[in-house]
């Protein structure tokens, strides 16, 4: 339907050019024809004079399309209808309402065109016909209109034809022909119109009375509508009036339906309504004027990009002083009418203000200065100060940091005469701007140098002194209110007076932890700075914290008296953050006060918020696991420092989990017990959800899908630092186990947290006796792929870390388990090089029919080292050892290609006893050494043994990336891309490229990356995807190359490639997507996407465009379309190493 009306408004559009150029061209003859002839004229009536004196271009923009005006404004000129052709050509194009005023009035300021001396008098008339069947009442200006089959009755009762000449039809019998047809027709259209109009006013007043702000955003709207319906009413008084002249037309009067008082008293509504709410309109008027400001100001902008500041014949100085002129504007009119939604944008603008100056050359430290001045006049906004920051540190850079300096002092100011905490953080990144502008600056003149970094100094000393004044005034406050709280507590909470002050402390305590938080964050930009106050800081925010968090455990009872106990869990969990950021960033002397903090917390709320679960369970546990998460994740920094130790190694202790966690965990097995019930049946869960909420006080309305992500939340807590892990499992059990419908309800989440105090349990089992052939731990003991694909599907996205806690808690307890399995590793390949050098093949068989066992192990380590704990661990544990039996891992497989090379079973055999060794080697990076060799091995008899290829862990692993398992899944990634360009068993090969990929993203991409301590294991190994995808695509460029030199058959080439890179791409397409985080801006995404673009469009094999779109998320290419147009192409093109 679109298409069709962007059509037809086209045809009308050419339709409308064509004939407005026609009568363009008449000229002003014309024109000056009819003034002079209706002018003169005295038996016009001085409604019809008033009507033709008002025909003006203004006019026309009103009544006709706006496409007739287009080239130039004009009037009307009757003479344009008169020279029409009589095959009615343009008759089609007179048929809109805005043709029908402008016929009728011209027709009536140049009647004489309708004589017959014309030879088109008929074609005229038939005109005339056609506008006056459609219409009923003109507007002439404004509200005033006339009825005009009247006028038309009345100029014909006076107006003869001179002597020779006739009309061609009979003027009466023309004026009741067209007004009976216009009456008749028009009847149904106009009684549709009324109810449409009292259907929308119906809706409009219910809306605009419940919700008065709607009514600016629809003002447009509602004024259009009224202007509907008063033209509506005035045309049903103009046609039932009654005038004397026009008498004769009574007989074709509509029959009052009933429809316009109703009508009527709407349209009255709706504008009290109106005048009721007249602020509303005004205000979102006034934010559309700073709209159409903003939008001047934009084009303004874009003028001034287009001017080079090195031609001199173009100075930017009149734009420029317009651009300051309109700056300031829009300050004085945010100021005035409080649009501080705007306050971004303006301060956008602001900065492009700065940038274009000193880009263009031209000095404004008077207009900078000038309008900081404004703006610290004004009531300070946080978002402004942030938002300058850019441009005046730019501004700053070359030295005139003498200019603003004065102004900055009067925004600081402003920040600290409020209380607003955001306000002391912009105060601090101001602090921070001040500092890179003395320390990053390179002088024109180096003598400045001294007097600025003084000013600077000064400046901040004297700010810092003020932000802690600020602090340590409300903390001298805080012990006021301490003070009343002691006789608070021996009256009556029942007192309203008592509740109110109560209500008092708790509202400042809380905006005493905002401004801590606050504080922490700007600490950050200082203290990276030996600046003079840098100490004096520190010590206000320990004492702030000491005090703080002391206040908030001694306080517990008196609070929980006058606020909801979740309310509690709120303010640690502020405190809990606000920890975390001074632990990552505050100095590593001040970390005892961080364990201070937390011990405290533990051994003080424990029990107040056990109390407070009774009230609200369901509430109160999901803010107990929230604190948790963070108490978790302070955890490392306070206890590691950093995450490597001085080598640069990983570390390889475990860290303590802090006694907030066993505390935490204590609340959720209480909660739990008191969910499940503690009847020995193990039905206790079941009789909770049957029993009414008055049979059960404290646990009202729990059902269970509210107690089924309660229970998600107490599976992510380390079950190994549970102190009632069994009565969890054995509550857990019968419930599973037990009768009725919440056993089924629960089932794949107690599935999954059964599964993990399995694999809890099979970890710790001590080491048991060996079976003869073998010393290695059972790979029963280990957790196979299948369970780790199963915990991560029942629990979800966060099943990967729920193994990571789990695993972290047991690896330590393993690691010697996994040295002693090397070593019994070491020793078998001793056996088998003997036997090698006694070629005993029979010796060798056996070997090999031992290692599939020691490969699950294997294959286990390299999947679960998906978690973020598990990967640096066993690399430093495996690393230490392989890399001694690479060599003779090597040299066997070396042997075993030339002494078994033409024979498929041995082949068989050999392959075997190779994948072992081979994938042991490759996880701790040993494959460096061999890969020459295993470049030998690329055309196996693979499709021999497929159906024993479901063991090995890489097959696993790339299936979790989407990637469907193929048999060639144990190549590395380094040895497939040797063999493209040098084999020609081509159909295999692109068979091994997704596998391969994902062996490089297991093996190779996690040896060079970097842990981020900040987030977790997700986000810690995702990015590992397009590291890997990227790598594949260095090889296809080369590939496209060798095909352009070989004459091989193009289809089959391009089949393959877009076959694979599809696969490939559209696999890791959702990873892409997630990746638009900010915090993954640091990996090569934009490398990989862009590398993949030129690679589409370069190859002369793929279908351009629209492969890329197949292939490449729209959503992903979209958002970074700016940043990639930016980037290099020849260095993205270059192959990956």
């Amino acid at each position: 339907s679109q298409l069709e009306l962007g059509a037809d408004c086209e045809k009308e559009q050419y339709q409308f050019t064509e004939l407005s150029t026609y009568l363009v061209a008449l000229g002003d003859n014309a024109i000056r024809m009819i003034q002079e002839e209706f002018m003169t004229d005295t038996n016009f009536t001085g409604l019809i004079q008033s009507a033709l004196l008002c025909i003006s271009p203004s006019y026309l923009q009103s009544i006709n399309s706006s496409r007739l005006l287009e080239q130039q404004p004009f009037y009307i000129p009757v003479t344009s209808i008169a020279e029409l052709e009589p095959s009615k050509k343009y008759v089609p194009y007179l048929t809109s309402p805005a043709a029908h005023d402008w016929i009728c009035l011209s027709l009536l300021g140049c009647p004489t065109a309708l004589f017959s001396e014309n030879k088109n008098n008929g074609m005229l008339f038939h005109v005339l016909r056609a506008a006056l069947s459609r219409c009923f009442v003109i507007p002439i200006f404004r509200d005033i209109s006339i009825l005009i089959h009247g006028q038309f009755q009345h100029l014909f009762s006076w107006l003869k034809p001179p002597e020779g000449l006739t009309f061609s039809v009979d003027p009466k019998m023309f004026i009741d022909e067209v007004t009976t047809t216009s009456t008749n027709g028009m009847t149904t259209v106009r009684r549709q119109v009324r109810r449409y109009l009292i259907w929308e006013f119906t809706r409009l007043l219910d809306v605009c009375t419940t919700t008065p702000g709607v009514l600016g955003p629809k003002s447009a709207l509602i004024l259009s509508i009224l202007s509907v319906s008063q033209g509506e009413i005035m045309s049903y008084f103009h046609h039932y009036r009654t005038d004397s002249k026009c008498s004769n037309l009574g007989r074709v009067r509509q029959v009052d339906d009933g429809l316009f008082p109703k009508l009527i008293e709407l349209h009255l509504q709706t504008i009290d309504v109106i005048m009721q709410n007249e602020n509303v309109i005004t205000r979102y008027n006034s934010e559309c004027l700073f709209k159409c400001d903003a939008v001047k100001l934009n084009d303004i902008f874009e003028s001034l990009n287009e001017i080079n500041p090195s031609d001199s014949s173009n100075p930017p100085k009149k734009s420029m002083f317009d651009l300051r002129k309109k700056v300031k504007t829009l300050l004085d009119l945010i100021e005035t009418q409080e649009c501080t939604i705007k306050i971004r944008d303006l301060c956008r603008r602001i900065q492009v203000l700065l940038n274009t100056a000193l880009d263009s050359g031209d000095s404004l430290p008077y207009d900078v200065n000038s309008i900081l001045e404004h703006i610290s006049t004004m009531s300070f906004h946080a978002q402004l100060a942030g938002s300058l920051y850019e441009a005046l540190r730019r501004f700053a850079s070359l030295g005139t940091l003498q200019f603003h300096g004065k102004s900055l002092r009067s925004v600081f100011k402003k920040c600290l005469e409020s209380t607003e905490a955001q306000h002391i953080g912009s105060c601090l990144s101001l602090i921070n701007l001040l500092r890179d502008s003395v320390l990053d600056f390179h002088p024109f003149n180096p003598e400045e140098v001294p007097t600025r970094s003084a000013n600077a100094e000064q400046l901040a000393s004297d700010l810092m002194h003020r932000i802690t004044g600020k602090v340590q005034e409300l903390l001298d406050s805080n012990h006021l209110f301490q003070r009343d709280m002691a006789n608070i507590q021996n009256q009556s909470t029942k007192n309203s007076q008592s509740k109110q002050c109560i209500e008092k402390f708790t509202k400042k305590r809380e905006c005493l932890l905002a401004l801590g938080k606050s504080m922490c964050t700007g600490s950050i930009l200082v203290c990276e700075r030996e600046l003079t106050p840098r100490v004096e800081l520190i010590g206000t925010i320990e004492h702030w914290f000491h005090e703080r968090v002391l206040d908030s455990i001694h306080h517990q009872r008196l609070s929980k008296a006058i606020q909801r106990p979740s309310k509690i869990v709120q303010n640690i969990n502020l405190a809990m953050e606000t920890v975390s950021l001074l632990c990552t960033h505050a100095n590593i002397d001040h970390m005892h006060i961080i364990k201070t903090i937390l011990a405290e917390q533990a051994a003080g709320t424990s029990g107040s918020l056990v109390d407070a679960l009774d009230c609200v369970p369901v509430e109160g546990l999901r803010r107990a696991a929230d604190a948790h998460e963070m108490a978790y994740a302070v955890s490392p920094n306070i206890h590691f420092g950093n995450i490597r130790d001085s080598t640069g190694q990983p570390e390889t202790e475990i860290p303590e989990v802090p006694c907030i966690s066993e505390t935490i965990a204590g609340w959720l097995i209480h909660f739990i017990e008191n969910t499940l019930g503690t009847s020995e049946d193990g039905l206790g869960l079941v009789s909770s959800v049957n029993e009414s909420p008055s049979q059960r006080p404290g646990h009202a309305g729990i059902d269970a899908d509210t107690a089924t992500c309660v229970l998600r939340d107490a599976i992510q807590m380390p079950v190994s630092h549970c102190t009632c892990t069994s009565s969890i499992e054995w509550k857990l059990q019968n419930v599973n186990g037990g009768i009725g419908v919440p056993g089924i309800v629960y089932s794949p989440l107690i599935g999954g947290f059964l599964r993990v105090a399995e694999l809890e349990k099979r970890l710790c089992t001590s080491k048991k006796k060996a079976a003869a052939d073998s010393a290695i731990l059972p790979a029963e003991q280990w957790l196979c792929d299948e369970d780790i694909l199963e915990i991560v599907s029942l629990l979800g996205p966060r099943g990967v870390r729920v193994l990571e806690r789990h695993f972290l808690a047991v690896v330590s307890t393993q690691a010697k388990r996994i040295h002693d399995i090397l070593q019994e590793y070491r020793h078998r390949i001793e056996d088998f090089k003997q036997a090698l050098r006694r070629s005993n093949k029979e010796s060798i068989i056996e070997i090999a029919r031992k290692m599939p066992r020691l490969a699950n192990l294997t294959a286990a380590l390299i999947t679960t080292g998906h978690a973020l704990t598990l990967r640096s661990l066993f690399q430093k544990a495996l690393g230490a050892h392989l890399k001694k039996t690479a060599p003779d891992i090597a040299k066997t497989m070396q042997y075993l290609s030339t002494e078994y090379s033409s024979q498929s079973q041995a082949e068989r055999e050999m392959r075997e006893l190779v994948r072992p060794p081979y994938l042991v080697a490759a996880a701790a990076g040993g494959y460096e050494t061999h890969s020459c060799t295993l470049s030998r091995l690329q055309r196996p008899p693979f499709a021999e043994y497929e159906a024993n290829n479901d063991e090995y862990g890489i097959d696993m692993l790339g299936a979790c990336f989407g990637m469907h398992k193929t048999p060639q899944s144990d190549l590395a990634l380094r040895a497939v891309l040797a063999s493209l360009v040098t084999t020609n068993d081509t159909a295999a090969q692109w068979r091994q490229l997704p596998f391969a990929v994902s062996a490089s993203m297991a093996l190779d991409a996690w040896k060079t990356s970097v842990l981020v301590s900040s987030v977790g294991a997700y986000a810690n190994n995702i990015h590992l995807v397009p590291i890997a995808i990227h790598q594949l695509l260095g090889s296809i460029l080369p590939l496209t190359c060798r095909i352009n030199d070989e004459s091989e058959d193009p289809q089959y080439w391009t089949k393959n490639l877009r076959v694979s890179m599809l696969n490939h791409v559209n696999s890791a397409s959702s990873v892409l997507l997630e990746m638009r985080k900010p915090e993954f801006e640091h990996w090569p995404l934009v490398d990989m996407t862009v590398y993949l673009e030129h690679i589409v469009q370069a190859s002369g094999y793929l279908l351009s465009t629209q492969d890329l779109n197949n292939i490449v998320p729209p959503a992903l290419l979209h958002q970074r379309a700016r940043y990639i147009s930016k980037r290099s192409a020849p260095s993205l093109m270059a192959p990956a190493s």
